[in-house]
């Protein structure tokens, strides 16, 4: 018999510790001594940082906050603590949550560490490491890296890997919090996290969701520009190609909180753009000979239907960037007049030193920052600023400016299209991870500058992730959607995507896509059963179960809110197994309204079409399969387990399972 214990997919969480190199310090690395590879590292031994980063990253796997939330200078107590006093006390946290710690990874990031000579002796030391086991890489920094990690610095990134092992049980809006998280304070090159209490907004309502503000570092009360009112930007599709599940997963996560803010009683004004022209769609069109907007438009209805087919709620708004070009032409003019940007060649640049402010989303030095060099580009004043408006090219699109033609930055178009949907202020700004910088820096810099307060909260969702790279189509490792949606029914991929919670990085494999499809089973079994023993269909309950609704407020806690999903269907099934009718109503009325927040509900009209287009073939099949069950019955009866029990193996091994049950037997489709 199948378990009916609730499968939560594997959660994953990336931790940072920054230090500066100091002279006359020994650089040691997972237990070893590097030798020639330079001075170690300032502040904290070399451990206290390995095990810093990797509490972050075990708080971030959880959902839990981060190291200066539970540790912090709020909290005396463990002021000058060791690194795995930290580390050990993290771990009992995470599990006391309900989840169970898996394997982690550790990566050092430098300026070019020579780590091949001692790449075997490292291996050898993270083999005779206790659990959890751990592999241990160093590689020269990266683009990306150097802009996040600080100059002359290693940037230890530690992540853990949590599942759980039963029904995760919310304990995080129980437990008392320190002050949250301040900006970071530089003293002799080293960085430290402060505590300090944030400015609250006025709302004469109840507050009762938070959510994690990247530009915060922690988690909020939210508090709504106008009560009674959300206004979300989500930063859409660049349309240069088809989405794979790494696209729509941002989509999907951003609906879930559109759903539940909706329920909370909010009117919702949720606005995600197409950029429609890009440097990308103009390169692929000249490699496929087509006009440049055909591949957009193309793309975009392949967007569309990939955000459809896996039941996301169509937006308030979606622009297009190529329709809003006088806006953008608007907000370059202000800049300009206000000594924010500047015309060059044709270009329009933003002057990044002219905004003080630049760089506080992702918290870097500007004079840190590599300097970019980009070929064609000419009367910059510095080489990072960046371009709001580029001059026309032979061949490219154009739009006529008081500057001459050209065609947009990518950064323009958001702010300016967010302005004019949304005003000079909205609530929540939503994307990726990788957005942050520069894209949604940039944003900042732009919108502000112009005199917009822009977005209060920036909420930020993880990659999709194989092989521990991020699903890029440049990687040549993506996914399509609209090959998946063959393969794999719609509301089960919608369960693989959305039930982990959105800040944790989801690691794609088929292995974890069939432990979806078979923890959905079992709730859809239930749903399926109930319905054929009532011969109606059970409405939503108008309130969710407390326990879900307190997970969902607490950051869109959607893996502990699906343990109670998972629980609930438990309780439904002993009362079906038991006879009770009333309550198994019950239940499955308190499961339809969750799964309805989750956009997951099987009985849901939109799902309807799933089940609608194998209704034939299902009845011949059950016609057929009514046979074999009748024989199995009448040898049941006749006392022939031997015969009975092979009849079911043999259904079994054709991919069927049969559950006997107070109203006899009845099948359904095993995973596969």
């Amino acid at each position: 018999m199948a378990s009916e214990q609730p499968v939560i997919l594997p959660q994953v969480g990336i931790g940072t510790d920054i230090h500066a190199f100091e002279e006359g310090r020994e650089l040691w690395c997972a237990g070893l001594k590097w030798e020639g590879e330079g001075p170690g590292l300032a502040g904290h031994s070399d451990a206290d940082v390995v095990a810093h980063a990797a509490c972050n990253a075990l708080f971030s796997a959880a959902g839990l906050g981060d190291l200066g939330q539970h540790f912090g200078t709020g909290r005396p107590e463990w002021s000058g603590a060791p690194g795995v006093v930290l580390l050990t006390e993290a771990a009992r946290i995470v599990r006391e949550a309900g989840f169970r710690i898996g394997n982690v990874a550790v990566q050092v990031v430098g300026p070019a560490p020579r780590s091949a000579s001692a790449a075997t002796r490292r291996r050898r030391s993270c083999r005779r490491r206790p659990e959890p086991r751990c592999r241990c890489r160093a590689r020269p920094r990266t683009a990306w890296a150097s802009r996040a990690a600080t100059r002359g610095s290693w940037r230890w990134r530690r992540r853990w890997w949590s599942g759980s092992a039963e029904a995760a049980r919310r304990a995080v809006s129980a437990r008392a919090r320190p002050a949250p998280i301040g900006p970071p304070v530089t003293t002799n090159g080293q960085t430290a996290l402060t505590h300090q209490a944030l400015p609250s907004a006025h709302y004469p309502g109840v507050v009762t969701i938070r959510l994690y503000d990247t530009s915060a570092r922690q988690i909020r009360d939210f508090a709504p520009l106008q009560p009674g009112c959300v206004s979300i930007y989500l930063c859409g599709a660049t349309v240069q190609a088809a989405p794979h599940i790494g696209h729509i997963r941002s989509g999907l996560n951003f609906d879930i909180m559109r759903r539940w803010f909706e329920y909370r009683g909010y009117d919702v004004t949720f606005i995600r753009n197409v950029t429609d022209i890009d440097d990308k769609i103009i390169w692929k069109a000249e490699q496929q000979n087509r006009p440049w907007w055909s591949i957009g438009y193309e793309n975009e209805r392949a967007f569309t239907d990939g955000y459809t087919a896996l039941g996301c709620l169509p937006p308030t708004y979606e622009p297009r960037a190529t329709g809003h070009v006088t806006e953008m032409v608007e907000m370059m003019r202000g800049l300009i007049e206000r000594g924010h940007a500047y015309e060059a060649d044709g270009s329009v640049y933003f002057d990044v030193r002219s905004w003080p402010s630049y760089l506080e989303l992702s918290r870097q030095d500007l004079d840190e920052m590599r300097q970019p060099t980009e070929e064609g580009i000419t009367g910059k004043r510095d080489p990072r600023d960046f371009a709001m408006w580029k001059a026309a090219k032979p061949g490219e699109p154009d739009w006529e400016t008081p500057w001459g033609r050209g065609r947009p930055g990518w950064h323009l178009e958001c702010s300016a299209m967010a302005h004019k949907y949304l005003g000079s202020a909205f609530d929540i700004h939503g994307g990726g991870l990788d957005l942050i910088f520069p894209h949604h820096e940039n944003e900042i810099a732009q919108a502000k500058a112009y005199g917009d307060d822009f977005a209060q909260y920036w909420v930020h969702n993880a990659w999709v992730t194989m092989s521990g790279e991020k699903m890029s189509k440049s990687l040549g490792n993506s996914v399509l959607v609209s090959e998946m949606v063959k393969q794999w029914r719609p509301i089960v991929l919608r369960y693989y995507l959305g039930t982990p919670h959105y800040r944790s990085t989801i690691e794609y494999s088929e292995e974890a896509l069939r432990e979806a499809e078979s923890a959905f089973a079992r709730i859809e079994g239930f749903v399926q059963r109930v319905v054929e023993m009532t011969g109606h269909v059970v409405e939503p309950s108008p309130e969710v179960p407390l326990a879900f609704a307190e997970a969902m407020d607490d950051d869109l806690g959607v893996p502990q809110a699906l343990a109670v999903v998972h629980t609930t269907v438990r309780q439904g099934n002993s009362a079906l197994a038991a006879d009770d009718k009333e309550a198994a109503v019950a239940r499955l009325a308190e499961v339809r309204a969750m799964l309805g927040v989750l956009g997951l509900d099987p009985l849901d009209e939109h799902w309807a079409g799933e089940s609608d287009r194998g209704e034939d073939l299902h009845g011949v099949v059950d016609t057929l399969v009514r046979m074999v069950l009748d024989q199995r019955e009448a040898a049941r009866s006749r006392k022939d387990w031997a015969t009975a029990d092979a009849i079911r193996d043999q259904l079994k091994q054709s991919g069927l399972v049969i559950e006997d049950g107070p109203q006899g037997p009845r099948w359904t489709l095993g995973s596969r």
